[in-house]
């Protein structure tokens, strides 16, 4: 009997469904053991969001069999993994893939080594043969990247120089964008509470150490007021907290002390007026929540991405003022999401610049791991093939593995 192409795809998708389902297993069942070996770096809300974004994630990697029926297994995949969302990222760019390909090699960022590793090891026999984490110097795992597929988590400067240096079949880069936030002048009452929730969120998710939160909230001045008014009241409403452990919404630790460093030096670079700030906790690595207040003309070469919680609310008079400052060069190098509510100037639009408009959904929201991540912009998430010059769009990682 002739096996169809169909049921070659049939079969492949089931058994990623299996081992899928098999790790993301082991992950629900060593739950406490993960949440143990994340806290150094990430507050307790955030690693359960992780928890059930990978889980899901695997379960259904077989949606992905499709795509990667394209590709070729035996082409080796080499990961730079980020500092921050350890267990998710681990998930997307080393669990999934290897269930499709035959080597998969991972080097963690140093800032969180030591969470990848342990997380390695609460995996044990889960971790999929095809699937290495190495603790290899730059220029070793350079080496080793040599003509591989690339995935790249990190500043694009520092990427776009690997591209040279190692020559990858295709290389793809994530950075980060601003991921502005519009809330517009037709924004009702009941809108403008859904606003400040949403802004809340995502701004404090793992306390601001993660790149989809938003760098800026665009607030049209006929609503200034009333936004300001109702999120400054829901900050109050935040606990401030050196615990950990501590459940839901909180403004916590950061990282490490050097985060804390790192935030105080942003905002003396980007100085703003400040219009309110919440409690401080003594401890090293707590910052407190700031709310400042920018304007279109300080939006210039360098939005600062902040690792903190941090808000820089920028007043505007009309939706064009935003989209021409969200048109400039630099803007359009690190498009990545655009969203808000009431403001009618995104209705039925793709794009904001080279930002993808996503509606009245946080960028939490509208990321899910078996689609493409990002926008156009070239610094936010990029692609070089074959060496060539990066081209910012959105990224799936089996789309670019079955088009080589």
């Amino acid at each position: 009997m002739t096996t169809s192409p169909f049921d070659v795809l049939e079969a492949r998708a089931a058994a990623a469904a299996v081992a899928g389902g098999a790790i993301a297993d082991v992950i629900e069942a060593r739950a406490e053991q993960v949440i143990e070996a994340l806290r150094p770096i990430a507050g307790d809300a955030s690693i359960r969001a992780e928890l059930d974004d990978a889980v899901a994630l695997l379960r259904t990697a077989d949606v992905e069999a499709d795509r990667y029926a394209f590709a070729n297994p035996a082409t080796p995949l080499r990961v730079y993994l980020p500092a921050n969302n350890t267990l998710y990222s681990l998930a997307l760019f080393v669990l999934l893939p290897a269930l499709y390909l035959d080597d998969v090699m991972a080097r963690p960022s140093t800032r969180s080594k030591a969470q990848y590793f342990a997380l390695r090891d609460i995996l044990g026999e889960a971790l999929p043969a095809t699937a290495r984490l190495v603790d290899y110097s730059q220029r070793e795992f350079a080496d080793l990247s040599a003509g591989a597929a690339v995935v790249f988590n990190g500043r694009p400067e520092n990427g776009m120089r690997l591209v040279d240096v190692i020559r990858p079949s295709v290389f793809l880069g994530f950075g980060a964008g601003p991921n502005p936030a519009l809330i517009g002048a037709d924004a009702s009452a009941e809108q403008l509470d859904l606003a400040v929730h949403a802004v809340v969120e995502s701004r404090l998710y793992n306390n601001g150490e993660d790149c989809l939160c938003p760098d800026l909230v665009l607030v049209h001045r006929a609503v200034r007021t009333a936004f300001v008014d109702r999120l400054i009241a829901r900050l109050e409403r935040i606990p401030a907290t050196g615990d950990r452990t501590a459940p839901g919404l909180v403004n916590g630790m950061l990282s490490g002390t050097d985060s804390v460093t790192g935030l105080t030096e942003q905002l003396q670079q980007y100085p703003r007026p400040e219009l309110w700030r919440g409690r401080s906790i003594d401890a090293p690595e707590h910052h407190p929540v700031v709310v400042r207040e920018a304007s279109l003309a300080d939006l210039g070469e360098e939005i600062p991405e902040y690792f903190g919680p941090v808000f820089d609310l920028v007043t505007y008079d009309g939706f064009p003022d935003v989209e021409a400052a969200l048109s400039t060069p630099a803007r359009r190098a690190d498009g990545m999401y655009a969203w808000g509510f009431g403001e009618t100037g995104l209705d039925g639009r793709e794009r904001l610049g080279t930002a993808r408009v996503i509606g009245a959904r946080t960028p939490f929201e509208a990321e899910s791991g078996h689609e493409p991540f990002g926008g156009w912009g070239h610094r936010a998430s990029w692609a070089s093939v074959a060496g060539a010059a990066p081209v910012g769009r959105p990224l799936l990682l089996a789309d670019e593995m079955a088009a080589r």
